[in-house]
């Protein structure tokens, strides 16, 4: 081999040398861009997760507030009418029939907005704490047609309080004790529930 074979091995190793040495770092680099995406994507899902987790467990508060507020409000214009029943069958109670109405027709009012929401409560809610939640509803309903009974014998008197008053009371009684219940168990909910985690219900 002369020199100028020499010369064109020599340059032809040495750019294969480089060629090489150039793919590695291309594999190299290609191998740490794929690590480094990897790890994005990863950062990316859990944080994407978390705020899931966290707007799942916004929105299942949100619906234990609303549900909260409407029942609570149903059971205080029940409560309220029969109350006022009850002082408008006193001598001195100074309860008028205007004002028995317009208690009825809150009283009314009140659990037809609950019963127009109950729709909602499927959207956020698991199937046990919907199952509760109508059965709170059916009492709230049932509570305040003995109540609207009840007022109907006000005026004009009755004789004494009849069993819609004592039904009405009893069932007014017991909602407020599946509320307080209820309520119990929605804020046991929220604080066993880990934002992008499962909730504990959904694994079993």
């Amino acid at each position: 081999m002369n020199q100028g074979d020499a010369a064109v091995w020599a340059a032809g190793i040495g750019v294969g040398g480089v060629v090489v040495t150039a793919l590695a770092g291309l594999y190299s680099s290609h191998r740490a861009s794929r690590g480094l995406v990897e790890a994005t994507l990863a950062g990316v899902r859990a944080e994407t997760e978390m705020q899931l987790g966290v707007s799942v467990w916004q929105a299942k508060s949100d619906a234990y507030s609303a549900f909260l507020a409407l029942i609570g409000a149903a059971h205080m214009t029940i409560d309220n009418a029969l109350i006022l029943g009850a002082l408008a069958e006193e001598p001195s109670g100074g309860v008028t029939g205007s004002e028995l109405e317009h208690a009825n027709q809150a009283m009314k009012e009140s659990v037809k907005t609950l019963w127009n929401q109950g729709s909602a409560w499927h959207l956020h809610l698991d199937e046990t704490e919907v199952t509760e939640a109508f059965a709170l509803m059916r009492q709230a309903r049932f509570a305040a047609d003995d109540a609207s009974l009840y007022l109907d014998t006000v005026f004009p008197p009755s004789t004494g309080r009849n069993s819609y008053y004592t039904e009405g009371r009893d069932r007014t009684d017991g909602l407020r004790q599946g509320i307080q219940s209820w309520a119990l168990t929605a804020r046991s909910s929220l604080e066993g529930f880990r934002p992008g985690a499962e909730p504990d219900s959904a694994r079993e």
